[in-house]
């Protein structure tokens, strides 16, 4: 696993490669990286792996930026290390191993760069619209007794 140098304080380009003829990149938040650590300490309380801290005021000096990235990268080479880690289903997400964007040849080459930042906007589409049944479910159910009593 290899980040390079990230294309925003906020967005980091990771180079993931399953073999020396399969690779892709993929980009991610530091948020995507302390949600991961987050639902890793959920599934495995041993969980020691540790994420750089997040800083509460901007501070993206360039000394800054390097030790994140440097951090970040020691966090994803501890991740695929352990095989019970790099099988668990939030990880294998995370690096888009069971459905890896289009292979590159490169760091020049191009490709989809959206396919694993869609994911999560749809899943959150899907999450509101199931709120949001809910929600009107549960507002007929109660106006229901108001109706009866006018």
């Amino acid at each position: 696993m290899e980040i390079m140098l990230p294309l925003s304080p906020q967005v980091y380009k990771i180079l993931v490669k399953r073999a020396p003829d399969q690779s892709w990149v993929i980009f991610r938040r530091y948020t995507d990286f302390s949600q991961l650590h987050d639902k890793l300490r959920e599934m495995f309380p041993l969980f020691t792996f540790s994420l750089p801290p997040k800083r509460w005021f901007k501070n993206f000096s360039a000394e800054f930026l390097e030790e994140r990235k440097l951090a970040l990268e020691d966090f994803l080479q501890n991740l695929v290390a352990n095989k019970d880690v790099i099988n668990s289903e939030a990880v294998r997400w995370f690096l888009c191993l069971d459905e890896p964007p289009a292979a590159i040849d490169g760091l020049d080459a191009c490709c989809d760069t959206n396919y694993c930042l869609q994911r999560p906007s749809v899943e959150r589409k899907c999450e509101i619209e199931t709120l949001r049944n809910f929600l009107v479910h549960k507002e007929l159910q109660i106006s229901r007794p108001e109706r009866a009593m006018m």
